[in-house]
């Protein structure tokens, strides 16, 4: 089965990192809009579209039929891309917690360590 207008907005918000509510502010229109729009209960108006084409930076084509020449196919890397790259700065912010973390214990794993040392 084809994808959907709204599974397509759905996947353009997702890749900007944007809630609904967020993503409708962009619009001037309220996160249930969105909703309406990605479950497919409405579409949005012809501005909107362009909007959402140029934030999106997709093709028409790709955002209204799906269709996937070399254009769309760029415009899909492009969302796939921004998605990796938010996985990426989440796991490089678990890395730093734990960085952090590691650095905060270890004068007092080295003081022990040296303590120990001596007790022998």
């Amino acid at each position: 089965m084809a994808e959907s207008l709204g599974n397509r907005i759905k996947k353009i918000r997702e890749s900007l990192g944007k809630t609904q509510e967020d993503f409708g502010k962009l619009f001037g229109v309220t996160k249930m809009t969105v909703s309406h729009w990605e479950i497919g209960r409405r579409d949005p108006n012809i501005e909107t579209l362009v909007s959402i084409i140029k934030i999106g930076e997709v093709s028409l084509d790709w955002l209204l039929l799906g269709e996937k020449s070399e254009e769309e196919d760029k415009s899909i890397i492009m969302i796939q891309l921004r998605e990796k790259i938010k996985e990426l700065e989440q796991k490089i912010a678990e890395q730093k917690i734990f960085i952090n973390m590691v650095a905060e214990k270890a004068p007092e794993y080295l003081t022990e360590k040296k303590k120990g040392r001596k007790k022998k």
